[in-house]
């Protein structure tokens, strides 16, 4: 089993990916299947995006995109257009901090305090490691059959 820095760059790696490839695309961040404010829209097989320049292609007012085989295909395409992507790999960038930052546990029995033996340099007995790994092994699964 991965450990948790390894798990953690995993995710980290994954994610710069997505980053890069939802800001590279050379379209805009937001993808449509139609129908979008063209009367004239007749079909939901496309994905499509309005260019954010104006060109002389663009003067008749034909959208640029790409035409799957099918609704389904357009529908999940448009569903994970480069804003979504982005939005996302913040949300588990955040929750990455997130599980990382969790404290191990200690307790008092008695009024003495005991510490989980991480404190001391030898494996989590509190269980802190252990549920990290879990969420990691989750977050990692995207980017890794070995998660």
């Amino acid at each position: 089993m991965a450990s948790i820095d390894e798990l953690a760059a995993t995710i980290r790696a994954g994610l710069d990916a997505d980053e890069q490839v939802a800001r590279s695309g050379g379209v805009p961040l937001e993808w449509h299947q139609g129908p979008v404010e063209d009367p004239q829209w007749e079909t939901v097989e496309g994905v499509y995006w309005w260019p954010p320049e104006y060109t002389s292609y663009e003067e008749d007012r034909h959208w640029r995109g790409a035409e799957p085989v099918d609704e389904g295909a357009a529908a999940h395409m448009a569903r994970h257009d480069p804003q979504r992507v982005l939005a996302e790999v913040a949300s588990k960038r955040a929750l990455l901090a997130e599980v990382i930052g969790w404290t191990h546990n200690a307790v008092t029995v008695d009024r003495k305090r005991y510490c989980c033996a991480s404190e001391a340099g030898d494996p989590c007995d509190c269980g802190r490691d252990a549920r990290v790994t879990a969420y990691l092994g989750l977050l990692a699964q995207p980017y890794t059959t070995e998660a």
